[in-house]
């Protein structure tokens, strides 16, 4: 029974992170200018590139978490769980680049609707460090539920 319980919290996380991504993807397209400003800002990518690769992973952010929201609907929550683990592990890195050099003036992280300047870009980087930990924990609890499910002899019929 402790199993099943740890799918649907792996479950329910799946859509929550989803539905994140989904609103800070949507946000950063409503508001493309700010949101390549916000990305020009932190540095990490040449000032010339900051509109294109802030549309990217807005778009990018809106069709992992539809198809992740997919995969869970369709039973394949390891694979759905997978792809949000590499999504945020991406943000992670990006966002540990941002923390090594911060901006020179108060900025915002793209995180969801919110623009507000980020006071610990530390804090950010822990958020997602423990996101991508778990992510990665609940892909190897599925894959051992499912690895143990497989070889767990099927009861010969009743004659």
């Amino acid at each position: 029974m402790g199993g099943r319980w740890v799918e649907g919290a792996c479950a329910l996380g799946a859509v929550c992170l989803s539905a994140w991504l989904a609103v800070s993807g949507v946000a950063k397209l409503i508001e493309p200018s700010r949101a390549a400003s916000v990305v020009e800002a932190h540095g990490v990518v040449p000032a010339g590139m900051a509109k294109g690769v802030s549309v990217g992973v807005s778009v990018a952010e809106v069709v992992v978490a539809a198809v992740a929201l997919v995969l869970v609907m369709q039973n394949r929550l390891s694979v759905a769980v997978s792809l949000l683990g590499l999504m945020f592990a991406g943000l992670l890195v990006y966002v540990s680049l941002v923390w090594v050099n911060p901006p020179s003036a108060p900025t915002g992280c793209g995180c969801g609707f919110s623009w507000k300047p980020v006071e610990s870009w530390g804090a950010i980087v822990a958020r997602n460090a423990v996101i991508v930990g778990a992510l990665f924990a609940s892909v190897l609890f599925l894959r051992h539920r499912a690895a143990r499910t497989e070889r767990e002899p099927v009861p010969a019929p009743e004659a």
